[in-house]
């Protein structure tokens, strides 16, 4: 038998060393940039629409704009929501899923008068903004799609903001109050601008417009280039207010990174 090699007497195996050469460009070596993200577009064909006057979406806008105390059923006998339109009040039973629901099912609906002996389970019923309601139900309602009341190629402008600290959340929402906030624009131009999905501005539209603060068409345009002794405000006044808008405007356009 060989005896086995003495360690000390071993010689080692020899390692490869990167030259210095080598080394400096490893060092300087740039790593490979991610790949942009696709350009979001809007084709006019791939655009589909929904009526806002139809199933729940138009029940509780009719309420809101008749300002009368309501009451909506599911079927003939099913009380789902009491509505109390001046003071933006709203009682159901139902839950988030089922009120979702509800926007797929317009033909069930009923609005009737409301009775002195309507009522809900007190132990089930919770209560909601009439705003906060109109808001989601458009949202759910359109499902990514476009309102005919609001043409595609027209441009659009916000007659204020919403109140989002007091409106379920939306996608791109807060982006698009500030876009909408300061200045007209169509559908279109929208999207190749901020680059949002269209199914999430289709659903802002929507709600924007459940609670009456969208501007269309030459109302917007007129709107935008009014002076500020067209709208009834005092050059003293506009000069007032001038400093605080712009520094507004700057904190909301970095939050909302335009």
């Amino acid at each position: 038998p060989v005896a086995p090699a003495d360690p000390a007497h071993q010689r080692p195996t020899p390692q490869t060393v990167p030259s210095p050469a080598r080394q400096d460009i490893a060092a300087n070596e740039v790593p490979p940039r991610p790949a942009p993200p696709p350009v979001v577009t809007l084709l006019p064909e791939s655009v589909r629409t929904f009526d806002p006057e139809l199933g729940l979406l138009g029940l509780l806008m009719r309420v809101r704009r008749d300002k009368i105390p309501a009451a909506i059923t599911h079927g003939r006998d099913d009380l789902v929501f009491i509505l109390d339109p001046e003071a933006d009040r709203v009682r159901t039973t139902l839950g988030d899923a089922d009120i979702q629901t509800l926007c797929s099912e317009a033909e069930a609906l009923q609005l009737r008068a409301l009775k002195t002996s309507d009522g809900l389970d007190p132990h089930e019923e919770r209560e909601l903004t009439l705003q906060a309601l109109l808001w989601q139900v458009a949202a759910w309602s359109a499902r990514g799609r476009l309102s005919q009341r609001i043409p595609l190629n027209g441009v659009v402008q916000l007659r204020q903001w919403p109140n989002l600290t007091r409106l379920p959340v939306l996608p791109e929402s807060l982006r698009l109050s500030a876009f909408f906030a300061r200045s007209p624009a169509s559908p279109i131009l929208t999207v190749k601008i901020l680059q949002v999905q269209p199914s999430d501005l289709f659903n802002f539209l929507a709600a924007a417009d459940s609670l009456e603060l969208l501007r269309y068409g030459k109302e917007s345009s007129a709107s935008a280039s009014k002076k500020p002794e067209d709208a009834g405000v005092s050059p003293e006044e506009s000069a007032k207010a001038t400093p605080r808008r712009g520094f507004l405007g700057r904190i909301l356009a970095k939050i909302a990174g335009l």
